[in-house]
C-alpha cells in the first residue's frame, strides 16, 4: 500500500519485514526467558537454564525464520505452515519457559497475515490463526513474567 497526500493506493500488498519480525521475536523471547530465570522468587532458573532455553530459542528462530517462513512464502504454503506453527505455539504453552511459543507464534501470525494480503483470499482461517497464535504468544510471555 502506498500513501500519497491525497489517497491510499492498494496496488500491491504491504511487504512485511520477515527478518525484522524474526529479530523482534527472539529479543522478546530472550527478555521473557531472562525474566523467568532471574526475576522470579522461585527456586528454578538461573544462568544454566537461561542459557539452555536461550540457545534453544535461537536455534528454533533460525529454523523458523531462516528456513520455514521463506520456504512457505516461496512455495505458496503459507497457510499450511501457519497452521503447524500456530499448533506448535499452543502445544509449547505446556513448557512456556522454553521460548518455543515466543518464537513460533509470531511466525505463524506473519504467514497468516501474508495470506490475508492476497486478493481473493478467504479471511476466516488466517484471522483465526493470527488470533490463536497471538493469544499463545501473550500467554507464554505472561507465564514467564508471572512465574
Amino acid at each position: 500500500m502506498s500513501l500519497t497526500s491525497t489517497h491510499a493506493s492498494h496496488d500491491r500488498p504491504t511487504q512485511v519485514d520477515e527478518r525484522g519480525i524474526g529479530a523482534a521475536s527472539i529479543v522478546v523471547a530472550l527478555a521473557s526467558l531472562a525474566f523467568a530465570n532471574f526475576g522470579g522468587s522461585g527456586g528454578d532458573g538461573g544462568t544454566g537454564p537461561f542459557l539452555a532455553t536461550a540457545a534453544f530459542s535461537l536455534i528454533v528462530a533460525a529454523i523458523v525464520f531462516g528456513w520455514a517462513v521463506p520456504r512457505a512464502n516461496a512455495g505458496g504454503t503459507e497457510l499450511r505452515t501457519a497452521v503447524v506453527l500456530a499448533l506448535l505455539s499452543v502445544i509449547g504453552l505446556a513448557a512456556f519457559w522454553s521460548g518455543l511459543p515466543q518464537v513460533v507464534a509470531p511466525a505463524a501470525a506473519l504467514l497468516a497475515y501474508t495470506v490475508l494480503q492476497r486478493d481473493g483470499s478467504r479471511r476466516a482461517a488466517p484471522v483465526a490463526l493470527i488470533a490463536v497464535s497471538m493469544l499463545a504468544y501473550l500467554a507464554a510471555i505472561v507465564g514467564c513474567v508471572a512465574g
